[in-house]
């Protein structure tokens, strides 16, 4: 089905369930929202996506870590 799922080893539904998230984040991001409002639908996204209660992102911008 994909390239990726081949090349490596994951299972269809895996890479199934990997594109579906993308494509949420894609949706989020093309959104005319603001950037805050957006990234915290991405956060909230890649959360419920695997589960869990808290999650964490580090941004590097211009060599400093936010």
């Amino acid at each position: 089905m994909y390239d990726d799922v081949q090349r490596f080893n994951m299972p269809e539904n895996k890479a199934v369930q990997t594109m579906d998230i993308l494509r949420k984040i894609r949706k989020i991001s093309n959104s005319r929202e603001d950037a805050t409002l957006k990234f915290g639908k991405i956060m909230e996204t890649i959360a419920q996506s695997l589960q869990i209660s808290v999650a964490a992102c580090y941004v590097v911008l211009d060599d400093t870590y936010l």
